[in-house]
């Protein structure tokens, strides 16, 4: 709760609609600019934005984004220059596909991919985080690393909000 007040209270910034929700636009926005600020190419593609949510929805979707995208900057900052990501996210009716592509060295294991920060026992719940959120909504997560392209595919179909 502290972190998504954080985020709307830093909305001051240039406001860039992503996803038509404000803190998650601002998360993302703030995950791109540190993505840019670490030298990292960052390609990006919307299509539908999100309906609105309920307090637990965009708790939900921070977590699912901002793990998603920490990730991909874990994975990009183990490379020496030349790395990039690509995010693309599209909503058809209620169900809403996110494909999250990023540079990554060889030998990285998707079944099993290991942090590579040095205190790893603190580290590795993003992806749990990831497929915590993915399950609640009974969608589906695929992850794939191949010729150094780690991809992270997630389909997920939105409830109506009652209200």
């Amino acid at each position: 709760e502290e972190y998504l007040k954080g985020l709307l209270k830093a909305g001051d910034e240039k406001k860039l609609i992503r996803l038509g929700l404000p803190v998650l636009d601002y998360l993302l926005q703030m995950k791109i600019a540190e993505a840019k600020k670490q030298g990292i190419k960052v390609q990006e593609q919307y299509e539908g934005g999100l309906p609105a949510l309920d307090v637990d929805g965009i708790t939900d979707w921070c977590a699912l984004l901002g793990n998603l995208w920490d990730n991909a900057l874990e994975g990009c900052a183990r490379l020496k220059g030349g790395s990039w990501i690509r995010f693309s996210m599209r909503r058809e009716g209620m169900a809403v596909a996110v494909k999250m592509e990023n540079s990554c060295p060889p030998g990285v294991d998707a079944k099993h991919p290991v942090s590579g920060k040095a205190d790893r026992h603190m580290h590795g719940i993003g992806l749990k985080n990831i497929d915590h959120v993915v399950n609640k909504y009974g969608g589906t997560v695929e992850r794939e690393c191949r010729d150094g392209i780690f991809v992270t595919r997630i389909v997920i179909i939105l409830q109506e909000q009652k209200g």
